[in-house]
């Protein structure tokens, strides 16, 4: 097939959650032998050079970037906030240069799949159906206006309270007034689809999942630092900020009680000043953006993700989980992850409470064999569900059976 993949951020370098969907959906696409053209924001968070992009990863698409500057302004805030009833977040993606390149695009070239990588690329489509026939899917990362939902009620500060309840109420207007534009929609989580069914959605659907490569090679005798800690995942995003300050308030001194010479490293992209100074803690090791996840993740022990706000898939966990390690999380955190309670009991351990998640840490921290359990039924869990391979061989039939039907 011929697919083009619309994005805000480029799938490469995969940083975060959003642009590691991004790219094992790219690479999966590739590997099956379709025909990838990807067109993309490059963004002062988010750069892109082709011409500094691996050779494999050259090969794999053929890359189309549009540079633009998604920083937020207060003035545009303020005129956004006065005069308009849609939210900034998504009129800092609308951009003439990233339409003129997708009509060049759709002008030129046969798509059979334009796939949106979510909501923020939905203005477009009244452009491509203008210039196109191919089947349009919109690849629902997580259902946004609910992350800010979550985010407001997290708020004690008034001010703040009132402006995500604003945003909130501006992102649900605004997601589902694309509802039923696309010709497909493809959750990431059955319990997003099945939201997605709540607000109105009557198109056909498929759920897929972010997947793990399976030819990641995961040593089961690896050596770890036991016991320690760890938190990986972008830190220019509210809920990780919050999620690790909460843990940091509410339950490191308990742990520190039991394990004196513990450590805690977190590492991530964008960290803003305000939050690294809220987080000097005793025995707290901030390292910013590492260069290479995979590396960072090899030697440490349990991956604590405090999370109480989000929606989709927390695709770090996966990633957690795909290299043996043991997850702390709290309901919302492990939200997505399809399991039955027993598969959930043995793969990860979740905790609502400060004393909950003190006992899951402490309980994972003085007993070796039962981390040892404990990570691998998560890394033989995920290699068992999330085979990304799968994945997209039953994306690519369905894909195959909704154009057939057109």
């Amino acid at each position: 097939m011929r697919i083009l993949q619309m994005s805000n951020k480029p799938p490469y370098p995969a940083v975060d959650g959003g642009t590691i969907a991004s790219f094992a959906m790219l690479k999966a696409f590739s590997e099956a032998g379709n025909e990838v053209t990807v067109l993309t924001f490059s963004t002062p968070k988010h750069r892109l050079d082709v011409k500094k992009l691996p050779e494999e990863v050259q090969k794999m698409a053929r890359f189309v970037v549009v540079e633009i500057d998604t920083n937020p302004k207060p003035l545009q805030a303020i005129e956004n906030l006065l005069f308009t009833d849609t939210p900034y977040i998504a009129d800092r993606f609308l951009s003439e240069d990233y339409e003129n390149e997708l009509i060049k695009l759709l002008k030129n070239q046969e798509f059979d799949i334009i796939q949106l990588e979510g909501l923020y690329l939905m203005p477009y489509i009244s452009t491509i159906r203008k210039h196109s026939q191919a089947t349009v899917s919109l690849r629902a990362h997580n259902i946004e206006h609910e992350i800010w939902e979550r985010i407001s009620e997290n708020q004690t500060n008034s001010l703040r309270k009132w402006y995500f309840k604003n945003l909130t109420k501006r992102l649900k207007t605004f997601e589902l007034s694309f509802l039923n534009q696309h010709d497909v929609l493809i959750p990431i989580t059955n319990r997003d689809a099945m939201r997605f069914n709540q607000f109105g959605n009557k198109k056909p659907f498929l759920v897929c999942p972010v997947g793990t490569d399976m030819k990641t090679e995961v040593f089961e005798n690896q050596v770890i630092k036991y016991p320690s800690l760890f938190h990986l995942g972008a830190l220019d995003w509210i809920p990780n900020q919050e999620g690790i300050l909460w843990f940091l308030k509410e339950c490191w001194a308990s742990i520190l009680q039991h394990f004196p010479d513990v450590k805690f490293y977190i590492a991530g992209r964008n960290a803003p000043e305000s939050f690294v100074k809220q987080i000097t803690y005793p025995n707290v090791e901030y390292l910013g953006t590492v260069p290479d996840a995979t590396e960072f993740l090899k030697d440490k022990a349990v991956m604590v993700v405090p999370l109480w706000a989000g929606s989709g898939m927390r695709v770090k966990i996966v990633e957690g989980m795909a290299h043996r390690k043991a997850i702390v999380s709290t309901s919302i955190g492990v939200e997505g992850m399809e399991c039955s309670k027993k598969e959930k009991d043995l793969c990860f351990l979740v905790a609502d409470t400060p004393q909950e998640f003190v006992k899951n840490v402490v309980k994972l921290l003085s007993d070796r064999n039962f981390y040892d359990k404990i990570a691998t039924n998560a890394y033989e869990f995920i290699h068992s569900h999330f085979n990304n391979q799968k994945i997209i061989e039953k994306l690519i039939l369905f894909y195959q059976e909704q154009i057939t039907k057109k």
